[in-house]
Protein backbone atom coordinates (compact mmCIF):
# COMPACT_ATOMS: atom_id res chain seq x y z
CA UNK A 1 0.00 0.00 0.00
CA UNK A 2 2.88 2.40 0.84
CA UNK A 3 4.14 1.67 -2.50
CA UNK A 4 1.25 2.10 -4.42
CA UNK A 5 0.84 5.63 -2.43
CA UNK A 6 4.44 6.92 -3.18
CA UNK A 7 3.96 5.75 -6.79
CA UNK A 8 0.69 7.99 -7.29
CA UNK A 9 2.82 11.18 -5.89
CA UNK A 10 5.76 10.26 -7.55
CA UNK A 11 3.14 10.46 -10.68
CA UNK A 12 1.97 13.65 -9.60
CA UNK A 13 5.45 15.29 -9.10
CA UNK A 14 6.27 14.61 -12.76
CA UNK A 15 3.18 15.81 -14.19
CA UNK A 16 3.69 18.95 -12.34
CA UNK A 17 7.08 19.71 -13.32
CA UNK A 18 5.85 18.94 -17.10
CA UNK A 19 3.13 21.60 -16.99
CA UNK A 20 5.92 23.97 -15.34
CA UNK A 21 7.91 23.89 -18.79
CA UNK A 22 5.02 23.88 -21.01
CA UNK A 23 4.06 27.12 -19.58
CA UNK A 24 6.66 29.65 -20.56
CA UNK A 25 5.94 28.67 -24.13
CA UNK A 26 2.74 28.94 -24.18
CA UNK A 27 3.04 32.85 -22.65
CA UNK A 28 5.66 33.15 -25.58
CA UNK A 29 3.16 32.64 -28.31
CA UNK A 30 3.71 34.80 -31.63
CA UNK A 31 1.61 38.08 -31.19
CA UNK A 32 1.97 38.35 -27.36
CA UNK A 33 4.67 39.32 -25.42
CA UNK A 34 7.63 40.09 -28.49
CA UNK A 35 5.11 40.47 -31.37
CA UNK A 36 8.01 41.99 -33.03
CA UNK A 37 10.36 39.33 -33.17
CA UNK A 38 7.71 36.60 -34.70
CA UNK A 39 7.28 39.43 -37.59
CA UNK A 40 10.53 39.36 -38.47
CA UNK A 41 11.13 35.74 -38.15
CA UNK A 42 8.42 35.67 -40.58
CA UNK A 43 9.97 37.86 -43.45
CA UNK A 44 12.70 36.50 -43.03
CA UNK A 45 13.79 33.58 -45.81
CA UNK A 46 14.05 29.74 -44.69
CA UNK A 47 18.03 29.30 -43.84
CA UNK A 48 18.58 26.89 -47.00
CA UNK A 49 17.29 29.89 -49.41
CA UNK A 50 20.21 31.92 -47.02
CA UNK A 51 22.69 29.29 -47.02
CA UNK A 52 23.27 27.67 -49.77
CA UNK A 53 25.80 24.99 -50.69
CA UNK A 54 27.10 24.35 -54.44
CA UNK A 55 27.23 21.00 -54.82
CA UNK A 56 30.38 18.69 -57.29
CA UNK A 57 27.75 18.28 -59.80
CA UNK A 58 26.63 21.35 -60.54
CA UNK A 59 23.47 21.47 -58.57
CA UNK A 60 22.68 23.30 -55.14
CA UNK A 61 21.21 22.74 -52.14
CA UNK A 62 17.73 24.08 -52.69
CA UNK A 63 17.55 23.41 -56.39
CA UNK A 64 18.13 26.88 -57.36
CA UNK A 65 19.88 27.02 -60.79
CA UNK A 66 23.49 27.26 -61.39
CA UNK A 67 25.82 27.93 -63.78
CA UNK A 68 30.18 28.62 -63.36
CA UNK A 69 31.44 30.86 -65.29
CA UNK A 70 35.32 30.47 -63.90
CA UNK A 71 36.94 30.00 -60.84
CA UNK A 72 35.66 32.11 -59.28
CA UNK A 73 32.40 33.85 -60.85
CA UNK A 74 29.43 31.84 -61.37
CA UNK A 75 25.61 32.56 -61.72
CA UNK A 76 23.26 31.23 -59.21
CA UNK A 77 19.20 32.21 -59.46
CA UNK A 78 19.76 34.73 -62.24
CA UNK A 79 22.67 36.62 -60.40
CA UNK A 80 25.80 36.88 -61.15
CA UNK A 81 28.58 36.88 -58.35
CA UNK A 82 32.12 37.21 -57.81
CA UNK A 83 34.75 35.77 -54.89
CA UNK A 84 36.87 38.74 -54.27
CA UNK A 85 39.11 38.69 -51.06
CA UNK A 86 37.80 35.55 -49.31
CA UNK A 87 34.58 37.19 -49.66
CA UNK A 88 31.74 37.47 -52.32
CA UNK A 89 29.99 40.28 -54.00
CA UNK A 90 27.27 40.47 -55.93
CA UNK A 91 28.32 41.72 -59.97
CA UNK A 92 24.94 41.78 -61.73
CA UNK A 93 21.83 40.26 -62.41
CA UNK A 94 19.51 38.93 -65.53
CA UNK A 95 16.61 41.56 -65.54
CA UNK A 96 14.30 39.57 -67.57
CA UNK A 97 14.60 36.25 -65.58
CA UNK A 98 14.46 38.52 -62.24
CA UNK A 99 10.53 39.66 -63.61
CA UNK A 100 9.75 36.76 -65.05
CA UNK A 101 11.28 33.54 -63.29
CA UNK A 102 11.46 35.77 -59.58
CA UNK A 103 8.58 37.94 -60.03
CA UNK A 104 10.75 40.71 -58.85
CA UNK A 105 11.92 39.31 -55.49
CA UNK A 106 15.18 38.82 -54.76
CA UNK A 107 16.78 37.83 -51.96
CA UNK A 108 20.27 37.85 -52.00
CA UNK A 109 22.11 34.75 -49.41
CA UNK A 110 24.49 35.63 -46.55
CA UNK A 111 26.81 32.61 -47.45
CA UNK A 112 27.69 30.19 -50.01
CA UNK A 113 29.29 27.23 -49.89
CA UNK A 114 31.96 26.88 -52.87
CA UNK A 115 33.67 23.84 -53.23
CA UNK A 116 34.26 23.29 -49.85
CA UNK A 117 34.82 26.97 -49.00
CA UNK A 118 32.48 28.94 -46.97
CA UNK A 119 32.18 32.36 -48.44
CA UNK A 120 29.48 35.68 -46.71
CA UNK A 121 28.24 37.65 -48.98
CA UNK A 122 29.65 40.42 -47.89
CA UNK A 123 28.82 43.56 -50.44
CA UNK A 124 26.58 44.48 -53.51
CA UNK A 125 29.11 45.62 -56.59
CA UNK A 126 29.00 48.99 -58.45
CA UNK A 127 25.30 49.27 -60.60
CA UNK A 128 24.64 45.40 -59.96
CA UNK A 129 20.98 46.09 -60.33
CA UNK A 130 21.38 49.84 -61.84
CA UNK A 131 18.11 50.74 -64.03
CA UNK A 132 16.52 47.22 -62.99
CA UNK A 133 13.38 47.61 -63.84
CA UNK A 134 11.91 44.51 -63.04
CA UNK A 135 12.85 44.44 -59.48
CA UNK A 136 10.25 44.93 -56.84
CA UNK A 137 11.81 44.01 -53.57
CA UNK A 138 15.07 42.46 -52.02
CA UNK A 139 16.31 41.27 -49.56
CA UNK A 140 19.82 41.93 -48.06
CA UNK A 141 21.30 39.69 -45.44
CA UNK A 142 23.26 40.44 -42.31
CA UNK A 143 26.57 39.09 -43.57
CA UNK A 144 26.50 42.36 -46.17
CA UNK A 145 28.57 45.36 -44.38
CA UNK A 146 29.06 47.46 -48.56
CA UNK A 147 26.77 48.99 -50.88
CA UNK A 148 28.50 50.49 -53.59
CA UNK A 149 27.93 53.45 -55.96
CA UNK A 150 24.67 53.47 -58.00
CA UNK A 151 23.75 49.76 -57.02
CA UNK A 152 20.15 50.01 -57.00
CA UNK A 153 20.01 53.54 -58.92
CA UNK A 154 16.55 53.98 -61.00
CA UNK A 155 15.08 51.09 -59.76
CA UNK A 156 11.95 52.73 -59.90
CA UNK A 157 9.68 49.51 -59.14
CA UNK A 158 11.74 48.56 -56.27
CA UNK A 159 9.56 49.48 -53.48
CA UNK A 160 10.74 47.55 -50.58
CA UNK A 161 13.93 46.69 -48.76
CA UNK A 162 14.97 44.83 -46.29
CA UNK A 163 18.32 46.34 -45.10
CA UNK A 164 20.74 44.56 -42.86
CA UNK A 165 21.09 46.14 -39.03
CA UNK A 166 24.74 47.29 -39.59
CA UNK A 167 26.26 48.53 -42.69
CA UNK A 168 29.71 50.02 -43.21
CA UNK A 169 29.47 52.03 -46.25
CA UNK A 170 27.11 53.01 -48.98
CA UNK A 171 28.61 54.66 -51.45
CA UNK A 172 27.09 57.08 -54.29
CA UNK A 173 23.67 56.94 -55.96
CA UNK A 174 23.64 53.50 -54.59
CA UNK A 175 19.67 54.14 -54.39
CA UNK A 176 19.42 57.02 -56.37
CA UNK A 177 15.89 58.06 -58.21
CA UNK A 178 15.07 54.30 -57.02
CA UNK A 179 11.17 53.61 -55.71
CA UNK A 180 12.11 52.73 -52.65
CA UNK A 181 9.75 54.07 -49.53
CA UNK A 182 11.85 54.05 -46.26
CA UNK A 183 15.37 53.88 -45.33
CA UNK A 184 16.05 52.20 -41.59
CA UNK A 185 19.10 50.82 -40.05
CA UNK A 186 20.31 50.21 -36.82
CA UNK A 187 24.15 51.26 -37.43
CA UNK A 188 25.87 52.63 -40.95
CA UNK A 189 29.05 54.42 -40.33
CA UNK A 190 29.20 56.16 -43.94
CA UNK A 191 26.62 57.28 -46.33
CA UNK A 192 28.05 58.99 -49.46
CA UNK A 193 26.49 61.90 -51.52
CA UNK A 194 23.43 61.44 -53.48
CA UNK A 195 22.91 58.12 -52.19
CA UNK A 196 18.73 58.82 -51.79
CA UNK A 197 18.18 61.95 -54.44
CA UNK A 198 15.25 62.31 -55.88
CA UNK A 199 13.17 59.16 -54.57
CA UNK A 200 10.09 60.01 -54.64
CA UNK A 201 8.48 57.63 -52.85
CA UNK A 202 10.61 57.75 -49.85
CA UNK A 203 8.69 59.12 -46.97
CA UNK A 204 11.01 58.12 -43.60
CA UNK A 205 14.40 57.83 -42.39
CA UNK A 206 15.33 56.79 -39.57
CA UNK A 207 19.34 56.23 -38.70
CA UNK A 208 20.49 55.24 -34.82
CA UNK A 209 23.94 55.33 -35.83
CA UNK A 210 25.58 57.09 -38.01
CA UNK A 211 29.59 59.27 -38.49
CA UNK A 212 28.29 60.96 -41.58
CA UNK A 213 25.92 61.53 -44.31
CA UNK A 214 27.10 62.85 -48.11
CA UNK A 215 26.45 65.89 -49.87
CA UNK A 216 22.52 65.87 -51.57
CA UNK A 217 22.05 62.79 -50.12
CA UNK A 218 17.93 62.80 -50.43
CA UNK A 219 17.82 65.79 -51.74
CA UNK A 220 14.42 66.06 -53.49
CA UNK A 221 13.18 63.68 -52.27
CA UNK A 222 9.69 65.80 -52.08
CA UNK A 223 7.73 62.92 -50.67
CA UNK A 224 9.92 62.69 -47.53
CA UNK A 225 8.30 63.50 -44.37
CA UNK A 226 9.91 61.73 -41.55
CA UNK A 227 13.32 62.01 -40.30
CA UNK A 228 15.04 60.52 -36.66
CA UNK A 229 18.94 60.47 -36.69
CA UNK A 230 19.42 58.92 -33.14
CA UNK A 231 22.83 59.58 -32.99
CA UNK A 232 24.98 59.79 -29.79
CA UNK A 233 28.60 60.56 -30.92
CA UNK A 234 28.93 63.67 -33.97
CA UNK A 235 27.25 63.32 -37.26
CA UNK A 236 28.66 65.57 -40.42
CA UNK A 237 25.86 66.27 -42.48
CA UNK A 238 27.00 66.78 -45.70
CA UNK A 239 26.15 70.23 -48.04
CA UNK A 240 22.47 70.42 -49.76
CA UNK A 241 21.42 67.22 -47.56
CA UNK A 242 18.11 68.01 -47.73
CA UNK A 243 17.61 70.62 -50.51
CA UNK A 244 14.60 70.45 -52.07
CA UNK A 245 12.62 68.33 -49.60
CA UNK A 246 9.80 70.51 -49.86
CA UNK A 247 7.18 68.13 -47.63
CA UNK A 248 9.53 68.16 -44.78
CA UNK A 249 7.95 69.73 -42.00
CA UNK A 250 9.88 69.37 -38.69
CA UNK A 251 13.47 68.16 -37.97
CA UNK A 252 15.03 67.83 -34.68
CA UNK A 253 19.24 66.99 -35.17
CA UNK A 254 21.63 66.60 -32.14
CA UNK A 255 25.29 66.59 -31.98
CA UNK A 256 25.95 67.53 -35.64
CA UNK A 257 27.83 69.52 -37.81
CA UNK A 258 25.96 71.04 -40.72
CA UNK A 259 27.97 72.02 -44.22
CA UNK A 260 26.19 74.92 -46.68
CA UNK A 261 22.34 74.80 -48.27
CA UNK A 262 21.67 71.53 -46.24
CA UNK A 263 17.89 72.67 -45.76
CA UNK A 264 17.61 74.82 -48.76
CA UNK A 265 14.43 74.66 -50.61
CA UNK A 266 12.79 73.26 -47.49
CA UNK A 267 10.21 76.04 -46.84
CA UNK A 268 8.06 74.37 -44.81
CA UNK A 269 10.24 72.94 -42.18
CA UNK A 270 10.64 73.92 -38.29
CA UNK A 271 13.87 72.95 -37.94
CA UNK A 272 15.30 72.20 -34.07
CA UNK A 273 19.38 72.05 -33.93
CA UNK A 274 21.23 71.49 -30.70
CA UNK A 275 24.55 71.37 -30.25
CA UNK A 276 25.17 71.74 -33.81
CA UNK A 277 28.38 73.35 -35.18
CA UNK A 278 26.87 75.27 -38.22
CA UNK A 279 29.30 75.59 -41.41
CA UNK A 280 29.46 78.31 -44.22
CA UNK A 281 25.93 78.72 -45.74
CA UNK A 282 24.05 76.00 -43.49
CA UNK A 283 21.12 78.29 -42.50
CA UNK A 284 20.73 79.56 -45.96
CA UNK A 285 17.08 78.46 -46.10
CA UNK A 286 13.88 79.97 -45.99
CA UNK A 287 12.66 77.27 -43.55
CA UNK A 288 9.43 78.35 -41.88
CA UNK A 289 11.27 78.59 -38.18
CA UNK A 290 14.66 77.69 -36.96
CA UNK A 291 15.68 77.08 -33.21
CA UNK A 292 19.26 77.00 -32.04
CA UNK A 293 20.50 75.65 -28.66
CA UNK A 294 23.77 75.03 -27.21
CA UNK A 295 25.62 75.74 -30.92
CA UNK A 296 28.16 77.32 -32.72
CA UNK A 297 27.28 79.69 -36.12
CA UNK A 298 30.33 80.22 -37.47
CA UNK A 299 31.14 82.84 -40.32
CA UNK A 300 28.85 83.37 -43.16
CA UNK A 301 26.77 80.21 -41.79
CA UNK A 302 24.12 82.83 -43.68
CA UNK A 303 25.30 84.65 -46.68
CA UNK A 304 24.48 86.80 -49.27
CA UNK A 305 24.31 83.89 -51.94
CA UNK A 306 20.75 83.23 -51.30
CA UNK A 307 19.48 86.23 -49.06
CA UNK A 308 16.60 85.27 -48.15
CA UNK A 309 16.23 83.39 -44.89
CA UNK A 310 14.03 81.69 -42.36
CA UNK A 311 11.37 84.61 -41.29
CA UNK A 312 11.77 83.40 -37.20
CA UNK A 313 14.91 82.16 -36.25
CA UNK A 314 15.48 81.97 -32.34
CA UNK A 315 19.17 81.16 -30.83
CA UNK A 316 19.89 80.53 -27.32
CA UNK A 317 22.71 79.67 -25.03
CA UNK A 318 25.02 79.56 -28.04
CA UNK A 319 28.04 81.02 -29.51
CA UNK A 320 27.49 83.60 -32.88
CA UNK A 321 30.96 84.30 -34.68
CA UNK A 322 31.73 87.20 -36.14
CA UNK A 323 30.09 87.53 -39.77
CA UNK A 324 27.81 84.90 -39.11
CA UNK A 325 24.77 86.73 -41.01
CA UNK A 326 26.30 88.18 -43.83
CA UNK A 327 23.91 90.55 -46.38
CA UNK A 328 20.63 88.19 -45.86
CA UNK A 329 17.06 89.10 -45.01
CA UNK A 330 16.00 87.98 -41.91
CA UNK A 331 12.08 88.81 -40.59
CA UNK A 332 12.20 87.60 -36.95
CA UNK A 333 15.26 86.57 -34.60
CA UNK A 334 15.62 86.05 -30.88
CA UNK A 335 19.17 86.12 -29.13
CA UNK A 336 18.56 84.70 -25.38
CA UNK A 337 22.12 84.15 -23.28
CA UNK A 338 24.38 83.77 -25.91
CA UNK A 339 27.81 84.84 -26.11
CA UNK A 340 27.74 88.09 -28.39
CA UNK A 341 30.50 89.25 -30.39
CA UNK A 342 31.13 92.36 -32.69
CA UNK A 343 29.85 92.31 -36.30
CA UNK A 344 27.33 89.69 -36.32
CA UNK A 345 24.86 90.71 -38.76
CA UNK A 346 27.11 92.59 -41.73
CA UNK A 347 24.61 94.41 -43.93
CA UNK A 348 21.83 92.60 -42.71
CA UNK A 349 18.01 93.82 -43.16
CA UNK A 350 16.31 92.58 -39.75
CA UNK A 351 12.65 93.68 -39.13
CA UNK A 352 13.02 92.16 -35.86
CA UNK A 353 15.58 91.58 -33.05
CA UNK A 354 15.08 90.24 -29.34
CA UNK A 355 18.45 90.39 -26.97
CA UNK A 356 17.55 89.24 -23.79
CA UNK A 357 19.17 88.45 -20.96
CA UNK A 358 23.49 90.00 -21.56
CA UNK A 359 25.64 91.21 -19.72
CA UNK A 360 26.34 93.78 -22.59
CA UNK A 361 25.65 94.09 -26.16
CA UNK A 362 28.43 95.50 -28.45
CA UNK A 363 28.19 98.93 -29.99
CA UNK A 364 29.21 96.98 -33.17
CA UNK A 365 26.96 94.05 -33.32
CA UNK A 366 25.10 94.95 -36.31
CA UNK A 367 27.32 96.36 -38.76
CA UNK A 368 26.42 97.68 -41.96
CA UNK A 369 29.08 99.39 -44.56
CA UNK A 370 26.68 100.90 -47.17
CA UNK A 371 25.42 104.10 -46.42
CA UNK A 372 24.38 105.22 -49.71
CA UNK A 373 20.82 103.13 -49.17
CA UNK A 374 20.45 102.96 -45.23
CA UNK A 375 16.69 102.23 -46.01
CA UNK A 376 18.19 99.34 -46.70
CA UNK A 377 19.39 98.29 -43.60
CA UNK A 378 16.68 99.80 -41.02
CA UNK A 379 15.84 97.92 -38.01
CA UNK A 380 12.28 98.14 -37.63
CA UNK A 381 11.52 96.29 -34.06
CA UNK A 382 14.47 96.03 -31.63
CA UNK A 383 13.74 94.46 -27.65
CA UNK A 384 15.82 94.49 -25.49
CA UNK A 385 15.78 92.89 -22.01
CA UNK A 386 18.36 91.96 -18.90
CA UNK A 387 21.07 93.93 -19.75
CA UNK A 388 23.19 94.91 -17.81
CA UNK A 389 24.80 97.15 -19.75
CA UNK A 390 24.07 99.08 -23.26
CA UNK A 391 25.38 101.18 -25.52
CA UNK A 392 23.30 102.61 -28.58
CA UNK A 393 22.33 102.51 -31.56
CA UNK A 394 25.12 98.78 -32.16
CA UNK A 395 23.99 100.05 -36.15
CA UNK A 396 25.73 102.20 -38.88
CA UNK A 397 23.69 104.32 -40.19
CA UNK A 398 21.43 104.33 -36.59
CA UNK A 399 18.17 103.59 -37.55
CA UNK A 400 15.37 102.08 -35.07
CA UNK A 401 11.50 102.66 -35.69
CA UNK A 402 10.50 100.76 -32.43
CA UNK A 403 12.97 100.01 -29.45
CA UNK A 404 11.54 98.06 -26.51
CA UNK A 405 13.62 98.45 -22.96
CA UNK A 406 12.76 96.50 -19.87
CA UNK A 407 14.79 95.70 -17.22
CA UNK A 408 17.97 97.45 -18.64
CA UNK A 409 20.30 98.54 -15.86
CA UNK A 410 23.01 101.00 -17.32
CA UNK A 411 23.40 103.05 -20.77
CA UNK A 412 26.28 103.87 -22.46
CA UNK A 413 26.51 107.50 -23.91
CA UNK A 414 27.17 107.42 -27.73
CA UNK A 415 27.53 110.66 -29.69
CA UNK A 416 25.88 109.17 -32.40
CA UNK A 417 22.79 107.80 -32.02
CA UNK A 418 21.17 111.41 -32.22
CA UNK A 419 17.72 110.18 -33.73
CA UNK A 420 18.80 106.87 -33.45
CA UNK A 421 15.23 105.74 -32.45
CA UNK A 422 12.08 106.87 -33.35
CA UNK A 423 9.52 105.48 -30.69
CA UNK A 424 10.79 104.47 -27.48
CA UNK A 425 8.35 101.80 -25.08
CA UNK A 426 8.94 101.22 -21.98
CA UNK A 427 6.00 98.80 -19.86
CA UNK A 428 4.43 100.88 -17.27
CA UNK A 429 5.28 98.97 -14.27
CA UNK A 430 8.71 100.86 -14.24
CA UNK A 431 9.39 102.56 -11.18
CA UNK A 432 8.72 106.67 -10.90
CA UNK A 433 12.40 106.89 -10.73
CA UNK A 434 13.54 104.71 -13.55
CA UNK A 435 10.93 106.91 -15.81
CA UNK A 436 12.04 110.03 -14.85
CA UNK A 437 15.73 108.99 -15.91
CA UNK A 438 14.34 107.76 -19.11
CA UNK A 439 12.50 111.33 -19.12
CA UNK A 440 15.75 113.25 -18.60
CA UNK A 441 17.78 114.75 -21.17
CA UNK A 442 20.69 112.92 -20.85
CA UNK A 443 18.83 109.61 -21.79
CA UNK A 444 17.58 111.05 -24.38
CA UNK A 445 21.11 111.76 -25.93
CA UNK A 446 22.04 108.61 -24.85
CA UNK A 447 19.59 106.57 -26.84
CA UNK A 448 18.60 108.87 -29.11
CA UNK A 449 15.01 108.81 -29.51
CA UNK A 450 12.39 110.68 -30.88
CA UNK A 451 8.88 109.57 -29.06
CA UNK A 452 8.69 108.18 -25.81
CA UNK A 453 6.04 105.66 -25.12
CA UNK A 454 4.97 104.27 -21.54
CA UNK A 455 2.06 101.75 -22.58
CA UNK A 456 0.25 99.14 -19.88
CA UNK A 457 2.41 95.98 -19.59
CA UNK A 458 -0.26 93.51 -21.43
CA UNK A 459 0.17 95.96 -24.51
CA UNK A 460 4.01 96.25 -24.40
CA UNK A 461 4.32 92.73 -24.61
CA UNK A 462 1.29 92.41 -27.02
CA UNK A 463 2.58 95.19 -29.40
CA UNK A 464 6.36 93.44 -29.74
CA UNK A 465 4.83 89.86 -29.82
CA UNK A 466 3.43 90.51 -32.69
CA UNK A 467 5.86 89.76 -34.89
CA UNK A 468 8.05 87.01 -32.66
CA UNK A 469 4.69 85.24 -32.64
CA UNK A 470 6.08 81.15 -33.45
CA UNK A 471 9.25 81.43 -31.77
Amino acid sequence: MKKLSYFILLLCAVFSVSCSKDEPEISQKPGEEQPSQPDEDQNKPSDDILNITINEDGTTSNGQPYRNISDTEFWLNYIRYQVVGGHISVVEADYQEIGLTLNGEVIIPESINLKGNKYYVREIGPSAFDNCQSIESCYLPESLNQINRCAFKNCTNLTTIKYPKKIDEIYESAFKQSGIRSFECSSVNIIRSECFASCENLGQVVIHSADSIGQSCFASCENLQHVTFNNTNTLKLGGSLFEGCINLHELELNNVVVYGFAFYGCDKLNLKLNNAVLKYSSLNSKASSIHIKNSVIGTRAASIYYPDISKKISITSSTIKPDAFNEVFIDTIILDNIQLQSNIFKNCRIRSISILGFETVPESLIYQYDKDYPSRYQLFNVKISGVKSLTLPFATPPIIKNLFIDNVKEFIYNKNTYQAVDNLYVPDTISQETLDIYKSYEFKRSIGYKNLNVVPLGEYISLFDQFTEGL
